[in-house]
C-alpha cells in the first residue's frame, strides 16, 4: 500500500477471485483516508503483475504504479493512472524490476529500472532510466547508469526532481541513487551535471529548493551535504548522526534516522542561531 500525506489517499493493491473459475483480477483501490472509504479501483490492463508499490504527484490527483516482472525477456511496465479522467496508461520499461518512479517538475515521468536477474544475483550491471510523457508514453529520453551491486549492499534506490533558481539561473535536475554513486543529470536532456560518490551505502537523500545543495544519508552514520553542479562535499556541514544507518526522514525542519539492528530513533533539528 502506498499514502500520500498531502491529499490523504491510500492506495491499495488488491485481487478479487471469481468463485466458480477461480481467476483472478488485480486492481488498485484507492481509498479516502479520512473517511476510510474506496471509491474508485483500477484493473491491471497487463499480464505482468502489480508490484508493491504506488507514487503519487504532488496533490494526489495523479499516480504510478509499479509492475514486477521476475521474466526479463517479458515487457515491464510502469502505470500511469489520472484520478480525474480515469485515464489510464502503460508505459513500457526495460527490465524485471522496478528500482523507483516519480512525477519530475517538469509535468512527465521519470522511471529507473533493472534487470531482475542482476538485481537478485547481485550483478554489477546498467540501471535504466527515462524521462517520458506520461498521457502517451512517449519517451523524451533514455540513459544507462551504472549500478554496482554488492551482496551486503542496504541500499535502495530513490529518485527526485527539481528546478532551483541559484543567481539568476535555473536548474532543472533529476537525481538517481545507485549503491555508492548519486547522479545528478539534466532534466530535459538527461545529460550528466554530476556524479557524486560516497564510501558508504547511500540510504536517503534530500535535494535543496532554494539552492544546490544535496543531503545524502549513508550508512556509516554520516549525514552530508554535496554541492549538486561540483559534487563537492561541504565538510563543515558533515553530520555524525550515530554508528550507522538504515532509514532516514526529514520534515519541518526535524531529521530522524534508525541504525542498523538498533531499537533507537535518533531525532534531531537545527539550532535556533
Amino acid at each position: 500500500s502506498s499514502f500520500n500525506d498531502n491529499a490523504n489517499k491510500i492506495a491499495l493493491n488488491k485481487q478479487r477471485v471469481d468463485p466458480e473459475t477461480f481467476h483472478r483480477t488485480e486492481y488498485i483501490e484507492i481509498i479516502d483516508a479520512r473517511t476510510g472509504e474506496a471509491y474508485k479501483s483500477y484493473e491491471n490492463q497487463t499480464d505482468v503483475s502489480y508490484g508493491a508499490d504506488v507514487s503519487f504527484n504532488s496533490d494526489a490527483s495523479k499516480a504510478l504504479v509499479a509492475h514486477q516482472s521476475s521474466d526479463d525477456e517479458i515487457t515491464n511496465y510502469v502505470t500511469y493512472i489520472d484520478f480525474t479522467t480515469d485515464n489510464m496508461i502503460d508505459i513500457p520499461v526495460q527490465g524485471g524490476s522496478i528500482m523507483d518512479m516519480i512525477f519530475t517538475d517538469d509535468g512527465n515521468v521519470a522511471v529507473a529500472s533493472l534487470s531482475y536477474n542482476d538485481l537478485t544475483s547481485a550483478e554489477d550491471t546498467a540501471m535504466h532510466v527515462i524521462e517520458c510523457e506520461p498521457e502517451t508514453a512517449k519517451v523524451l529520453w533514455s540513459r544507462d547508469l551504472e549500478y554496482i551491486a554488492d551482496i551486503l549492499s542496504t541500499s535502495y534506490t530513490h529518485m527526485a526532481s527539481r528546478e532551483v533558481e541559484v543567481d539568476g539561473l535555473t536548474y532543472s535536475q533529476i537525481m538517481i541513487n545507485a549503491s555508492k554513486k548519486l547522479y545528478v543529470l539534466d532534466m530535459h536532456t538527461g545529460d550528466d551535471i554530476s556524479t557524486i560518490n560516497t564510501n558508504a551505502y547511500i540510504q536517503k537523500f534530500f535535494a535543496s529548493t532554494n539552492g544546490n545543495m544535496i543531503l545524502l544519508a549513508t550508512s556509516d552514520g554520516k549525514a552530508s551535504y554535496y554541492d549538486a553542479l561540483t559534487a563537492d562535499i561541504y565538510n563543515d556541514y558533515v553530520l555524525d548522526v550515530d554508528d550507522s544507518i538504515m532509514d532516514f526522514t526529514m520534515s519541518n525542519k526535524v531529521f530522524a534516522s534508525r541504525g542498523y539492528r538498533s531499537p533507537n530513533i535518533i531525532v534531531m533539528r537545527f539550532k535556533t542561531d
